[in-house]
């Protein structure tokens, strides 16, 4: 249970900077005074109050630039990955392989022509279609991973507070503006945050003041997800992104590959959209 400013409240939309204090009840100190919700234990949170004086305003900023700590390392060269899945597919099954998957089909005539591309230390075309069929051969090097993920993310955040008060009354009014671009390189994953807060107190008389405290807090998410086999992009990748297929054919369509990928996010048609909204206003 988490009471913001004496009233249950979801702290992810909270501000940050609004924050003057966090406190935690536990055990029988939080049942004795919130009864059955509170058997698990209670966070408190106050949030900041103008404060007498003269008026001041404070702002920050900050922009980062975000990349991968740790990258996997994935065998992108398509002759070597062709190569290496014909041995482990004979080792395995004591016969050479007629498809990849199902997306791809797969001959030792292939292979040996994919070799003698490789080996040429000329440059060759990727794909090739045969004349007979119309169906295309592919002789790519393709990183899947590197077609899903940015390289490289941004993100930045402002933040604005302006508080004052004299003897009678007291005033706190806060702003923030958080963006996160997302880490995939189509359909991306953004993320971003709007806070604001307007904190007030008015001594009327000296048995009675006024306080209003009034947060208004919008967060938006998108989720991109694809459909290839029904589960996640990471396990469509390990099953069908073969690094010898590029990402589009010379007609613009999406090859096999990229269809049960990356191509949902290419193409951008599916996703979640998660959108928050808070708002509140205290009065005593």
């Amino acid at each position: 249970m988490v009471l913001i400013d004496g009233f249950e409240g979801d702290p992810s939309l909270l501000n940050p900077n609004d924050i003057e204090t966090v406190s935690i009840l536990k055990d029988a100190a939080s049942a004795a005074i919130y009864g059955a919700r509170g058997v698990f234990g209670v966070v408190l949170i106050t949030t900041k109050k103008g404060v007498k004086g003269r008026t001041s305003v404070s702002y920050n900023t900050n922009y980062a630039l975000k990349s991968p700590v740790t990258r996997p390392d994935f065998v992108t060269d398509g002759y070597t990955w062709a190569k290496m899945f014909a041995e482990a597919f004979v080792n395995g099954d004591g016969a050479f392989p007629q498809n990849v998957n199902k997306t791809q089909k797969f001959s030792q005539a292939y292979l040996d022509e994919f070799k003698r591309r490789a080996e040429s230390g000329q440059p060759y075309n990727t794909i090739e279609i045969n004349p007979n069929t119309g169906e295309y051969t592919y002789y790519g090097s393709t990183d899947y991973y590197a077609e899903l993920y940015k390289r490289n993310t941004a993100a930045f955040e402002n933040n604005i507070s302006v508080s004052g008060g004299s003897d009678k009354a007291t005033f706190l009014i806060s702003g923030r503006l958080l963006r996160q671009d997302g880490l995939f390189r189509y359909n991306s994953d953004d993320y971003n945050m709007k806070n604001i807060r307007a904190r007030g107190t008015i001594q009327v008389f000296p048995w009675l003041s006024i306080e209003n405290n009034a947060d208004y807090s919008i967060m938006n998410y998108h989720n991109p997800i694809n459909v290839g086999e029904g589960g996640g992009i990471w396990r469509n990748i390990a099953d069908e992104g073969h690094p010898t297929m590029p990402i589009f054919n010379p007609d613009g369509s999406l090859t096999f590959s990229a269809a049960y990928t990356v191509g949902d996010f290419i193409y951008g048609k599916n996703g979640i959209d998660t959108r928050r909204r808070y708002s509140g206003t205290l009065r005593v």
